[in-house]
């Protein structure tokens, strides 16, 4: 709640979408350090309250920038995120149980939290051109 309420702090929702992005990939590769280490359990519950923190500022920006740019078909598209993230999740829970179960999560939260990043940066660049671009055109 906290998080989804600092996102609209940011000048752009745009901002909060990579800062969000960033800091989930940090904690997340924190995390990931913690739970191979096997490091005590107050560590891993901050961590994992970080990366938390994270997504809601990421969940809160995208969500308002996906919502936006489809205002004629708003219903839909709420609907195909919530789609995607059912599916993602089922996907990613049966690879958590894959071999030692605390290693499994840690690696996957870093590599979907790579993943988020790497859409965020190719979206958010794509985003900027297309603004300037309608910029100079105006």
């Amino acid at each position: 709640m906290v998080s989804a309420a600092s996102a609209v702090k940011f000048r752009r929702p745009e901002y909060a979408l990579h800062r969000g992005s960033l800091g989930m990939m940090i904690a997340s590769l924190c995390l990931c350090i913690a739970l191979i280490a096997d490091c005590s359990f107050w560590i891993y519950e901050i961590l994992l309250l970080v990366n938390l923190f994270m997504l809601g500022l990421t969940f809160t920006a995208s969500n308002t920038l996906a919502l936006d740019c489809a205002r004629e078909n708003s219903g839909t598209a709420s609907a195909l995120l919530g789609a995607i993230g059912f599916a993602f999740g089922g996907i990613v829970s049966p690879l958590v149980g894959l071999g030692n179960i605390m290693v499994t999560t840690g690696i996957l939260f870093l590599v979907c939290s790579i993943c988020s990043y790497i859409c965020t940066h190719f979206a958010v660049r794509k985003f900027f051109a297309i603004t300037r671009r309608y910029r100079i055109d105006s």
